[in-house]
């Protein structure tokens, strides 16, 4: 069972900023405007949405020792990028503290950094609202605000992956291998870009 969305806001109060709790709430605002398209829950999409970032704002080494408390395991590319970790450390943080055993939530909050094939319409879906809600001030959102209610789930989910990949590769960062399957499993589906 998940917890009421209050007790999900004051969980969230001792453990992120307002400005990212307010990102928190713009990210469960967007994908409830898009639930329809990935099919997706909405009392499942309030808790994925609001607790995706609780660990955002932890440090690169306390990232690593949760990491090493929950045993995650941690591939190269999340050594040499910590934050990459947040994802995995947050969904066990919440099934730890908060009882969360919902494998579509866990999924969700795991992967929204960077997607992942395989993955189910929530995760996908949190993967695009954390892109798309309207605090992202860059073009690649703006296009997909405008564009995301013409297209299907999949040509969103491709555009987000595209675009994702883009950035890491123009600012010379690490592309996790993760981003990079999601990508194929559309591609190698037939799904095509706009």
């Amino acid at each position: 069972m998940l917890p009421e969305r209050d007790e999900i806001i004051a969980f969230l109060k001792k453990h992120i900023s307002i400005e990212r709790l307010i990102h928190c709430e713009r990210v469960e605002a967007a994908a409830l405007q898009l639930a329809g398209k990935f099919g997706a829950d909405p009392a499942r999409i309030t808790a994925a949405a609001l607790l995706h970032d609780v660990c955002r704002e932890h440090s690169p080494d306390l990232l690593l020792q949760l990491a090493i408390k929950f045993d995650i395991l941690i591939d190269d590319i999340q050594r040499a990028e910590p934050l990459l970790l947040h994802g995995s450390v947050g969904a066990a943080l919440v099934e730890s503290e908060l009882g969360i055993r919902d494998q579509a939530v866990l999924e969700a909050i795991r992967h929204h950094i960077t997607g992942a094939s395989s993955i189910g319409a929530l995760a996908q879906l949190i993967f695009v609202a954390d892109f798309i809600e309207p605090g992202r001030t860059f073009e690649a959102s703006r296009v997909l605000r405008l564009k995301a209610p013409e297209w299907e789930a999949d040509q969103i989910l491709l555009y987000v992956y595209n675009q994702t990949l883009r950035y890491v590769v123009e600012r010379d960062y690490l592309a996790h291998p993760d981003t990079v399957m999601g990508r194929n499993e559309l591609i190698r589906k037939g799904v095509k870009a706009h």
